[in-house]
């Protein structure tokens, strides 16, 4: 693989740790107070709780797609800086 190609797999590994990074933060400052009141107002109660397993998983998601940026940006940059 060429410089260019390792310098495109970092700058994709940058984008992807950035966008995971984003993703964890929002969905760690959901609180969801107004979603629960209004899925009290509509009783659908069990929403609010499927609502919520769901963020779970996707805050999971998120923070193994920021580790897995991250890491593939240091190796690849570092590859690219080497080669």
């Amino acid at each position: 693989m060429t410089q260019a190609g390792w310098i495109l797999l970092a700058v994709g590994g940058l984008f992807l740790g950035a966008i995971g990074g984003l993703g964890d933060e929002l969905l760690d400052r959901f609180a969801g107070r107004s979603l629960e009141a209004y899925c009290r107002l509509k009783r659908r109660r069990e929403r609010f709780g499927a609502i919520l397993d769901g963020q779970e998983a996707a805050l999971a998601a998120s923070k193994y797609l920021r580790v897995l940026g991250t890491v593939l940006f240091l190796l690849a940059g570092t590859v690219a800086i080497l080669a």
